[in-house]
């Protein structure tokens, strides 16, 4: 099986740096498989209804498209977290309930299912090698570090009178060291581990790999789970203000 990785260096070093973000959309596996976990189709031009819906299948994504997916949920729950240390260092409002419906689906879908997916079906291929060790180790403390960090939120976003005087400075520093923790801790796996399975497994294993994450995802969401929790999500950009993507676009640039 050719390697993705390699296919992808081999394209940027032919074509150069203008060809890179054709080489990228195609370098791990091909066009995305199921690509929204199972939604007719994901796209806005979908939702819109300018071009026909596809059906939605049962194939599954790659494994490294399953990780990334998550990764993406997990950085829009960051961007929420980064919002509500603005407000607390401001004195602005934001409700305990915010923060804690937030903790709570980083902890659920964050570490409890994001995590554990990585521990137990990502990590072990991995184990056998001595290369990986140091960023295998990193990651997993890392791991643990986070979930130390989400205990702190949620008791401190629990507070009756929240927030106290002396719970704000904890709940500011928690939520600032997870996201600084977490986007470099996702980044490299995404560069450095989940395109190396292509190269670590066979095609075979790939495929048997890929469908069981479809699996254990159907056990664990149901079949619209994972669309009800991106609508939750939605839900608490829109109460703090963060839903229009168009208010990070540079203006004037």
């Amino acid at each position: 099986m050719k390697s993705p990785r390699r296919a992808f260096l081999a394209t940027v070093t032919s074509l150069g740096a203008g060809a890179l973000a054709g080489a990228a959309a195609g370098a791990l596996a091909g066009p995305p498989r199921n690509w929204g976990r199972g939604a007719a189709n994901g796209s806005p031009a979908a939702a819109s209804g300018s071009e026909p819906a596809r059906a939605a299948t049962d194939e599954p994504n790659s494994p490294p498209e399953y990780m990334m997916l998550d990764h993406a949920v997990l950085e829009r729950l960051l961007s929420i977290y980064e919002e509500c240390v603005r407000r607390l260092r401001s004195n602005e409002g934001v409700s305990a309930t915010v923060l804690q419906k937030t903790a709570t689906m980083i902890r659920n879908f964050g570490e409890d299912y994001h995590e554990k997916r990585e521990e137990e079906f990502i990590f072990p291929h991995f184990a056998p090698r001595a290369d990986y060790a140091p960023l295998l180790k990193t990651l997993q403390s890392q791991h643990d570090a986070g979930r130390t960090l989400t205990d702190r939120i949620l008791a401190g976003s629990s507070d009756e009178k929240f927030p106290l005087p002396e719970s704000r400075q904890a709940l500011i520093d928690g939520c600032t060291a997870y996201v600084r923790m977490a986007r470099p801790h996702m980044a490299r796996e995404a560069t450095d581990l989940f395109p190396d399975l292509y190269e670590t497994l066979a095609e075979k294993a790939i495929d048997d790999l890929s469908a069981r994450l479809l699996k254990l995802e159907q056990q664990v969401f149901g079949k619209d789970g994972y669309e009800r929790m991106i609508e939750h999500i939605a839900v608490i950009e829109q109460q703090l203000g963060i839903h229009d993507l168009d208010r990070v676009t540079p203006k004037g640039a």
